[in-house]
């Protein structure tokens, strides 16, 4: 019965991305559910019955209805809508990365022993990791955060009379910019001249955790090797010792320090991750709680990433939030988008050069202008993806309906629609930038 459950989902699948309905190729993301599909088809030709992959159907099934929901949208998606793709994305790619795994199990059982990297598990360095961030960053690509950045190093670098630890909190909805601003701080000069050891800890699940070991010792754990402790000494700890152990190695390794800790992505609500200015008293236990681990005397900080207001305050006291909002500077949106739109290659046209303000607003007028897509051609399909900006512009292009207006006005009037249409969200508008240019490449006659 379980068997013929999952044919069916798998079936109801496969008419979803093979059925007669032709726009089907134009949906977000198609590209991904094709291979996913290839994936599955393999697993399914294998004699063995695997009981994870029903859950991963009833979700592609889920993910691939919300993308013909969102491709029958007439105009450009929305930011909600375009942070919906980003999250279809990363979720496409996870259910590949744990269907691989299968397979890789399938053909070992079948006695094919070839080596798999990281020993059969998934690869880290998928796509899924975008939001595993690192510290890493090209700070002249980032925009808009000049006030943000000024406040947040003034609270870090603020000294008092008895040099006490202080965490602050980071709050603001998915895209906003919540690590890129981090990210700025963690590798301002004068960060580093004031603080080590510097560590950046992401808070969400890796695709190499240990699914059996309790979240609250996988994060010491991340932090420990941040600091340069050994793999192998950090197991032996938790072997011996369990979590007590492990946050009073974080103690001793930050002992007399004045160290800076990112905590990026926090998304728990457990008590244990909670008031981390606290200190450990005679009544609790080393493992009660993560501020243990932390020295407090020494001026040490502490920063906190999080979408939830109340876990933020939870974990640092209501009084050190700093909400992170949207931009609202239309030159700063223009300069994110544009950056994200890149420069095409030259190639023979008549269109003056896409990087050029002028040339790039004439490409994007009738599409930006009013959300809705130009009217002269009747017979043209919407711009929910790429697909369809490519029919847009390619035939707007050739049959001339799509011309180039001159004056400064024009241009202004396109940096404040782009900033309207993201909602002043970075994410959004590196997402629509993303879009445009592979429009502008098919153009250009520089799409492979």
């Amino acid at each position: 019965m379980a068997q013929e459950i999952d044919k069916y989902l798998m079936e109801k699948f496969r008419n979803g991305l093979d059925g007669r309905d032709k726009s089907i190729s134009k949906i977000p993301r198609y590209s991904q559910f094709q291979e996913i599909k290839i994936l599955l088809d393999d697993i399914f030709s294998s004699s063995l019955h695997d009981s994870s992959i029903r859950n991963k159907l009833y979700d592609l099934n889920n993910v691939l209805a919300e993308c013909q929901m969102l491709s029958r949208k007439h105009g450009f998606n929305s930011p909600k809508e375009l942070l919906t793709i980003n999250r279809i994305r990363r979720d496409l790619n996870r259910i590949k990365r744990e269907l691989k795994v299968i397979k890789d199990n399938k053909r070992s059982l079948h006695g094919n022993t070839d080596p798999q990297p990281n020993n059969g598990q998934a690869s880290s360095t998928g796509g899924e990791l975008s939001r595993w961030t690192t510290r890493s960053l090209d700070a002249s690509k980032v925009y808009g955060f000049d006030d943000d950045v000024i406040l947040m190093k003034k609270l870090l670098l603020q000294q008092g009379t008895d040099d006490r630890f202080r965490a602050v909190g980071i709050v603001g909805r998915e895209g906003i910019g919540k690590t890129t601003l981090c990210q700025v701080l963690f590798n301002e000069q004068e960060v580093k001249n004031t603080f080590l050891p510097r560590i950046w800890v992401c808070m969400a699940r890796h695709p190499d955790d240990d699914d059996n070991e309790a979240p609250k010792i996988v994060i010491v754990k991340r932090m420990l090797m941040h600091l340069g402790v050994g793999k192998e000494m950090v197991k032996s700890v938790s072997e011996k010792h369990g979590l007590g152990g492990l946050l009073y190695a974080l103690r001793l390794q930050l002992m007399g320090k004045r160290y800076l800790i990112v905590l990026d992505h926090a998304r728990e609500t457990d008590s244990w991750r909670g008031q981390l200015d606290s200190c450990l008293t005679r009544d609790k236990e080393w493992d009660d709680g993560l501020a243990f681990g932390l020295p407090k005397g020494h001026g040490g900080r502490l920063i906190v990433t999080s979408r939830n207001e109340d876990i933020a305050k939870m974990m640092v006291g209501k009084e050190n939030i700093h909400h992170l909002l949207p931009l609202s500077d239309h030159e700063s949106c223009w300069a994110i988008f544009i950056d994200a739109v890149g420069r095409i290659p030259s190639s023979p046209s008549n269109l003056e050069d896409v990087t050029d303000d002028e040339g790039l607003w004439a490409i994007l007028k009738d599409a930006v202008e009013n959300n809705r897509t130009p009217s002269r051609p009747s017979n043209l399909e919407h711009l929910a993806d790429n697909e369809s900006f490519r029919e847009l512009y390619l035939d707007g292009v050739k049959n001339n309906w799509i011309s180039i207006p001159s004056g400064p006005s024009d241009l202004e009037d396109l940096k404040l629609e782009v900033k309207e249409k993201c909602g002043g969200i970075p994410l959004a508008l590196k997402m629509m930038g993303q879009a445009t240019q592979e429009s502008l490449k098919v153009i250009r006659g520089t799409n492979p």
